[in-house]
């Protein structure tokens, strides 16, 4: 039940928490939001009883990609 309980909350925060908090992070660099999240998550694996976790990509470039043109579309429209 444990592991249950503390997936819900995450779940929990991960839904609702944007919508309530998100003006908060708004000059929160994303390197910055990416790392809090591994950090829940990765403490929230430890408190489950996890040995050890992975971070499991082979395609993190085209997120990267994707996420800097996208930073580009929306600077060259505001500046």
């Amino acid at each position: 039940m444990g592991v249950t309980l503390d997936l819900s909350v995450l779940l929990a925060f991960a839904v609702v928490g944007p919508a309530f908090f998100a003006i908060f992070e708004v000059e929160t660099p994303a390197w910055r939001k990416v790392l809090k999240w591994g950090l829940v998550i990765g403490l929230t694996l430890a408190r489950a009883g996890a040995d050890f976790a992975a971070f499991a990509s082979n395609t993190p470039h085209l997120v990267l990609s994707r996420h800097l043109a996208y930073r580009r579309t929306r600077t060259s429209r505001t500046g």
